[in-house]
């Protein structure tokens, strides 16, 4: 157990916890990563072409838009055919015990400057027991497993069909290597039951 505490204090280096951590949100950046990604697939789309508010407010243009993309859902029969996004679950993994801490880079050299690393009130960097300064900000090596639901609704059978169909091609292939370089990579994709969901006098179909 000794060892196994100076192997962490060494490769860790736990004075870090101490300062700012500047991280990614997995769920903010993540909807709107692939909520985004959808919208601009679909607005090529002849049939079910999603068009954007011409304003400063982000979202569809309710009087023109073909489908409606977001990860809130209304039961409303005036925004379907829709595409709700759902977070299911997140669960983090780490590439080794200190998550391969680093400080952050810059062209594969350290940033070195006051706004970087810490500096007391004496105007001096602060330096750790080997005389190193200590940085600002960590990044780590890592990662989240995340699981989402792309739920399709619809007033017919058709609509849902046809959406759910290119909707699946399209995260499995069309949009892989789009989200890939946007920071989220897809493992497996998978469609699930039909469902119908009562309305007033009718049906949503759902899957």
């Amino acid at each position: 157990m000794a060892r196994e505490q100076l192997l962490i204090w060494e490769g860790a280096h736990p004075y870090a916890l101490s300062v700012e951590l500047r991280k990614d949100s997995h769920v903010t950046d993540l909807k709107d990563t692939v909520v985004t990604t959808l919208r601009e697939t679909f607005a090529s789309h002849p049939i079910y072409t999603y068009v954007a508010r011409t304003d400063e407010v982000p979202g569809p243009d309710f009087d023109r838009t073909q489908i409606v993309i977001t990860d809130v859902y209304t039961y409303d029969v005036k925004f379907l055919p829709a595409v709700t996004m759902k977070l299911d679950s997140s669960s983090n993994y780490a590439v080794s015990f200190n998550q391969n801490s680093a400080p952050i880079l810059e062209n594969g050299v350290p940033v070195v400057g006051t706004i970087n690393y810490l500096v007391g009130a004496d105007g001096k960097f602060v330096l750790d027991n080997k005389g190193r300064q200590i940085p600002n900000f960590y990044e780590y090596a890592g990662g989240w497993d995340n699981s989402i639901t792309l739920t399709v609704s619809a007033e017919d059978t058709i609509t849902r069909e046809e959406v759910v169909s290119y909707l699946s091609f399209a995260m499995q292939h069309l949009l892989r290597d789009i989200l890939y370089t946007r920071g989220v990579f897809i493992k497996a994709t998978s469609v699930s039951g039909e469902t119908e969901t009562p309305y007033a006098n009718d049906y949503i179909y759902q899957q």
